[in-house]
């Protein structure tokens, strides 16, 4: 079986496929200058800011989404969070943490997700997110059980040294 990571923009050359959620002046949403990170900054002090991008269409499965955190500031309660699309409700998030963060969840019917990066509520708060993944159950498994096992890849990168669970 070969693996896939279902984002489309993994690598993040640039924001074109991330946007802001409620008004764009309360968020800063940025590449770094080296060209590696999504960089994000709470402008305002507003609550429940985030970052997001959408993924169409996705068949019924399990799922991870996964993503590399460095802070600048007081950490967000939950970072990563799904969203289902049909219905809109949140199917999933997990508490924040430096490093790789994973969020499991399962889809019942084809459906699209809002892939949700969360910004503290604290004027200032910053974050950088990289190494962004969305895969199938199998394929996460696959890449972790390899002899040299994956961290994370794009359609130019592979990243090797294994994940956490």
């Amino acid at each position: 079986m070969e693996a896939r990571n279902l984002i489309v923009n993994p690598q993040p050359y640039s924001v074109a496929d991330w946007n802001t959620a409620g008004r764009d002046s309360d968020i800063e949403l940025r590449t770094t200058s080296s060209g590696d990170c999504i960089y994000t900054r709470n402008l305002t002090g507003a609550s429940d800011l985030y970052v997001r991008t959408i993924v169409r269409d996705l068949l019924a499965d399990d799922y991870i989404y996964a993503a590399y955190i460095a802070t600048a500031q007081v950490p967000p309660a939950k970072t990563l969070r799904v969203i289902q699309g049909s219905p809109l409700l949140e199917i999933a998030s997990c508490a924040f943490r430096d490093g790789m963060n994973l969020v499991r969840f399962t889809l019942e019917t084809t459906n699209s997700v809002e892939l949700r990066m969360n910004i503290s509520p604290t004027k200032g708060a910053a974050l950088n997110f990289q190494h962004i993944g969305l895969y199938t159950e199998e394929s996460f498994t696959v890449m972790r059980r390899q002899e040299d096992p994956v961290r994370w890849f794009s359609g130019d990168v592979i990243e090797r040294g294994g994940v956490p669970s």
